[in-house]
């Protein structure tokens, strides 16, 4: 068995203070109240692919759930989708976001990033990813260690990992979570972000980011990637980054950003969006993926022919939850009557009265309470 242990992301409750290992400076805000000792007490550091993990008698996870979600070690199971993915005691939902909606639709790219995975007689795990500074791919060395749980803590399990977690019995997204932080300094870096910025890292591809300063007037948000917002890294956790975004000249009305939508989903590129409204179980501030639209192409035109439906012209928008939970509760929510009015469509859209974080909301909903648009061009 490897022991190798990253020298420069060790596993290390420090990784996860954003500078000097300093309550205010925990990356989870509800702990910085509790002193060092206290954080690091709570917390443990486990090999996915250890000793541990050897047999079914003497494996950490087995038996352990969060929310009754079995938590286990194989590295993919089935197909990279976005219900892998569920956020954790990390405020970064704009990178699982952005994760899960690539995942979706691309998870032939996700597993292409993966240039070695761990493995039980080598630990080390490399990740590339795209470093929008330089216009190149870098390769980023990690160890397979994950905070978790060192003992049951209001409703998580011991073992539960503490970040991102796995909603079936693979590890990937964990792993990705991990690489990515490196990648900026630190776990504590990645509360707070741009999602189209994530995309662009996992990706290479362009992006786009539009953000609605007020009724029906959206301007156009561009990243600054410069060498001069790039910070010299002496020893990790240190920022590596500092990202900043602009606004570029001219402005579009909503009825012009449905239209990029709209292309950007024909051409099935990765979208996720921001609301600066909450209730009605949206989460102000909190990054969604954009999943889907209907009507959208001939398919739909041919359900809805076939089924002698009208919905006038009615626009619906599906979204996900990186939490894996937490929905819609108005229009076109998944218990909504109007479902029942429109023959077969629950069926055709797969819509599931379950709490599983993936939602459909009408289109003028939508419009009232979003703030932003993230959007990569992978085609």
């Amino acid at each position: 068995m490897s022991d190798f242990t990253d020298p420069e992301f060790p596993p290390d409750v420090r990784m996860c203070f954003r500078g000097s290992p300093d309550p205010p400076n925990f990356c989870y805000g509800q702990w910085r109240k509790k002193s060092f000792k206290e954080i690091e007490s709570l917390l443990l550091w486990v090999p996915l692919k250890g000793d541990e993990f050897a047999s079914p008698q003497n494996r950490l996870f087995d038996g352990t759930e969060d929310e009754g979600r079995p938590i286990c070690m194989d590295m993919f199971e089935g197909k990279v989708e976005a219900e892998d993915i569920e956020q954790g005691r990390l405020g970064n939902c704009w990178f699982l976001s952005a994760m899960a909606g690539i995942a979706e639709k691309f998870p032939e790219l996700i597993e292409s990033l993966f240039v070695q995975v761990p493995k039980r007689n080598n630990r080390e795990c490399k990740i590339r990813f795209f470093n929008p500074f330089i216009e190149d791919w870098e390769i980023v060395t990690i160890d397979d260690y994950i905070p978790v749980f060192s003992k049951r803590y209001r409703g998580c399990n011991k073992f539960t990992p503490f970040f991102c977690r796995p909603n079936k019995m693979e590890m990937w997204a964990l792993l990705l979570e991990k690489a990515f932080a490196k990648f900026h300094g630190g776990y504590a870096y990645l509360k707070g972000g741009y999602a189209r910025h994530a995309m662009r890292v996992l990706t290479g591809k362009p992006i786009q980011g539009w953000k609605k300063c007020k009724p029906d007037y959206w301007k156009n948000y561009e990243i600054q990637y410069k060498p001069k917002f790039v910070n010299k890294i002496e020893e990790y956790p240190s920022e590596r980054f500092t990202l900043k975004s602009k606004p570029q000249r001219g402005h579009k009305d909503t009825s012009e950003i449905l239209d990029i939508m709209l292309e950007q989903l024909g051409r099935g590129n990765a979208l996720a969006c921001g609301f600066k409204e909450a209730g009605t179980g949206i989460q102000k501030g909190h990054s969604y993926s954009f999943m889907n639209m209907f009507p959208n192409g001939d398919a739909d035109a041919k359900f809805l022919n076939d089924n002698s439906i009208d919905m006038g012209d009615a626009i619906l928008l599906q979204f996900r939850n990186p939490y894996g939970n937490g929905e819609w509760e108005g229009d076109w929510c998944d218990n909504d009557p109007r479902w029942d009015e429109y023959p077969n469509l629950r069926e055709y859209l797969d819509v599931v009265e379950e709490n599983d974080g993936t939602f459909w909301m009408d289109y003028d909903s939508w419009s009232q309470k979003v703030s932003k648009i993230d959007i990569c061009e992978v085609n």
